[in-house]
């Protein structure tokens, strides 16, 4: 009987311990989010900052934020992302710099994270995340096209992003040089992405329609 109720004691710190140590870890991760944002002021125009310097910082910081996505966020499943490393695409030229190989150098869920730079939207390959730079904002139409019904979170900086369908937009307010995120709950909901609160009141949170007519049929996939 003693026996029994030791086992059971072990079992019940064990479990306590186990679900304490999945509140610490998201704990640590929604403080890596907010160091994202907070970081963003230690960063002043006031300083001596060239226009190239202050662009550099801008997508460093963004390039932050889409690692933080990926632990913020679930994905619906897909056969396209069963296995393999994570990969966070980006659609024309590369704005990130060195960024993007200390993101590389991360894990997530034992997992390797790899970047993939695609030229035209013609090349896009499925990845989990798909930033879209400035020269391609125009072409959302055509994006969605390609990517159809894959479990892509398309993430991008133009004014009209999440009213073209994408799910996060980066904005600066006018007179403010703090990196604002803008989410459209209406897009991230059609395809299935669970957003987490805490992600969530950090951000502006939108509901754009996405217009149906914007979208090919379920069966129209990305191919690896």
């Amino acid at each position: 009987m003693q026996d029994t109720e030791d086992i059971r004691g072990v079992r019940g710190r064990c479990t306590r311990a186990s679900t304490a140590k999945r509140r610490w870890h998201t704990v640590v991760v929604f403080l890596v989010l907010l160091i994202c944002v907070s970081i963003q002021t230690v960063f002043s125009p006031v300083a001596a900052q060239s226009a190239e310097e202050e662009v550099g910082r801008r997508y460093s910081v963004m390039a932050a934020f889409l690692y933080n996505f990926l632990m913020f966020i679930e994905w619906p499943a897909s056969p396209a992302f069963e296995e393999g490393p994570v990969l966070i695409g980006v659609l024309g030229e590369n704005p990130f710099g060195e960024a993007t190989a200390a993101i590389e150098q991360k894990t997530l869920g034992g997992r390797e994270i790899e970047f993939r730079f695609f030229p035209a939207v013609e090349n896009l390959r499925p990845t989990q995340i798909l930033f879209v730079s400035k020269e391609f904002s125009n072409r959302m139409s055509e994006i969605s096209r390609a990517v159809g019904e894959t479990p892509i979170l398309t993430v991008g900086e133009s004014e009209t992003f999440t009213r073209d369908g994408g799910v996060i937009r980066f904005y600066q307010t006018p007179g403010s040089d703090k990196l604002q995120v803008e989410i459209n709950q209406t897009a991230a909901q059609r395809i299935g992405f669970q957003i987490r609160s805490q992600l969530l009141r950090l951000a502006s949170v939108v509901e754009y329609p996405v217009s149906n007519g914007k979208y090919p049929g379920k069966d129209t996939m990305l191919r690896p």
